[in-house]
């Protein structure tokens, strides 16, 4: 749990990652997700219909982590 003082005011706040949130989700929908971050397909199939001169051989995708 992350701690810190905003304004004399002491705030509390949980950091939770974005799988936490996802199976949140899923559970409270009961239905299955298509992933559309990296490096997942979807996410580039995005990047080809933008941008169709993509060459997938010539490619890399770079996380923010």
């Amino acid at each position: 749990m992350n701690m810190k003082k905003n304004k004399k005011l002491l705030v509390s706040s949980l950091n939770l990652g974005a799988g936490t949130i996802l199976a949140s989700v899923i559970a409270a929908s009961s239905r299955s997700p298509v992933i559309l971050g990296k490096p997942h397909a979807p996410m580039f199939d995005a990047i080809r219909l933008a941008f169709p001169d993509v060459d997938p051989k010539r490619t890399v995708m770079i996380g923010d982590r």
